[in-house]
């Protein structure tokens, strides 16, 4: 007997559901394979500490706008019980021990990441170790003054040696280094950004469980200068790490640093909040987050604050602008911001001093070349707080690059040690020749925001003080 045209009809579209349903169910398997896969080629750390140094103004103004991830250990004393450590006749300056079980590193499959900062023309270094109780090294992965290098030690000697001289143009971001010792079967590969440096085997070793992992830096030559001044990130697995993995986590890490992540996966104040300008009647405050935002700053003469001004277009830098002023009055305020998904952290409460009507005497400080040394600027900004002066003229090069692709200078070497003082003591600054680089003002006209009256173009204004006038120059590049 013959199908009639709808039985025919009927068995194509069950034919058809069976090849969509078949379609479907390969889909879905092959990506929950993927995405298995993926999660089985991605290492997970043993270990993972985040060195973020801790700059904030005594007492009472210490306080950090928003979340920072603490350091994992605490002053004074992060020394431990051991013989110091000596590279090239200088003793470790700072060493510290983490809380690891040290039988990971003391295994044939294993592998030690650290990222370093390292923005200085003097000798200074930093390093992890793994000893024995006696203070004996076994051995030890260094940076010092652009040198990577992982030695490795047996009765004493140094008897395995891996080794790669730097420049800053093979450093990401000029200053950045990311090293990874990867262990596999005793055979030791050293990998500098991402690329082998070399291969060696590791020395053999008899260590019992007394053996103790150390990071320790080396900074003589920079008596201001921590271990979290040059160590980043430390991480620690119990496997070895292949190509794609080191160069996955080399491209990650140098996205976070370009990006100018002062704290990455933690929702956080990138730079500021920063007072850039005041007047007797009104002040201004530039802050940067790290992801888009909405931000509502509330201000008033006393706690709680009862204004507010809102910036409600989303974005990471924002500049808002407070108005309906006293002269030379004290003011309270606090920055809030909030995320696509609702998450808000703020800034805690901040103060701020309106300028100086005419008549009233002044004091201000004056800084310039501050394109380098973190430590050195928190330093700086520490003793001038001491002073408390009305507000603070940086003179140029605020630092080292002023081009789109040089965020990390604003972030994570001026704002990271500035932002203490500037989140309460206005600044008024110039761009330097570093600021210009090849002839642009990118990140100054973001986060330096000048007087748009009087004629004022980026780079030169003028200001009024009590009864001083300003006139903030700059000379452009040829």
């Amino acid at each position: 007997m013959r199908k009639s045209g709808s039985g025919k009809r009927a068995g194509l579209q069950q034919r058809a559901r069976a090849l969509v349903l078949t379609a479907v169910l390969l889909l879905v398997c092959g990506t929950t394979c993927a995405v298995h896969a993926q999660q089985q080629a991605e290492p997970k750390p043993l270990a993972d500490w985040l060195l973020v140094p801790d700059y904030r103004l005594p007492l009472n103004a210490g306080n950090h706008p928003g979340p920072r991830v603490p350091l994992p250990y605490e002053y004074p004393d992060i020394s431990v019980p051991l013989p110091p450590l000596q590279v090239k006749g200088e003793p470790a300056a700072q060493s510290w021990e983490p809380r690891l079980d040290s039988g990971v590193l003391r295994g044939r499959q294993f592998a030690l990441e650290m990222l370093v900062h390292d923005h200085s023309d003097l000798p200074v270094g930093a390093g992890a170790f793994l000893r024995r109780a006696n203070g004996e090294r076994i051995w030890g992965l260094l940076y010092r003054y652009r040198e990577v290098s992982w030695t490795g030690f047996h009765a004493g000697q140094a008897i395995a040696r891996l080794e790669k001289r730097t420049e800053w143009r093979s450093a990401f971001d000029r200053y950045w280094r990311h090293m990874v010792l990867s262990v596999d079967s005793g055979r030791v590969t050293l990998w500098y950004n991402g690329e082998p440096v070399g291969q060696a085997d590791m020395p053999p070793a008899e260590v019992d469980g007394t053996a103790r992992f150390v990071l320790s830096s080396f900074t003589q030559a920079e008596p201001l200068m921590k271990l979290e001044d040059l160590v980043h990130r430390v991480r620690v697995y119990d496997r070895a790490l292949g190509e794609s993995a080191v160069r996955a986590r080399f491209d990650e890490l140098c996205g976070a640093v370009h990006r100018g992540l002062i704290c990455p996966g933690t929702f956080h104040f990138n730079a500021g909040p920063i007072i850039t300008h005041v007047t007797t009647d009104s002040a201004t405050l530039v802050f940067e987050t790290d992801r888009p935002t909405t931000g509502v700053v509330t201000y008033g003469s006393r706690l709680p604050a009862d204004q507010k001004v809102a910036s409600e277009e989303p974005r990471t830098i924002h500049q808002v602008r407070l108005s309906g002023l006293s002269g030379s009055s004290l003011y309270y305020y606090r920055v809030t911001v909030r995320d696509a998904d609702g998450n808000e952290i703020h800034s805690g409460d901040l103060t701020l001093r309106t300028a100086s009507p005419q008549g009233e005497p002044i004091t201000f400080a004056v800084v310039g070349d501050t394109e380098a040394r973190p430590h050195v600027n928190d330093r700086i900004a520490k003793l001038i707080w001491d002073q408390r002066p009305h507000f603070v003229i940086n003179l140029g090069d605020v630092t080292d690059g002023g081009t789109k692709s040089r965020k990390p200078d604003w972030n994570l070497e001026y704002f990271l040690a500035f932002t203490q003082l500037h989140s309460r003591i206005p600044v008024f600054a110039v761009p330097g020749n570093g600021e210009w680089g090849n002839r642009e003002l990118y990140w100054y006209q973001q986060y330096m925001a000048a007087p748009t009256d009087q004629g004022n173009g980026p780079g030169y204004y003028t200001f009024s003080y009590g009864d001083a006038d300003f006139f903030m120059l700059v000379s452009r590049p040829t």
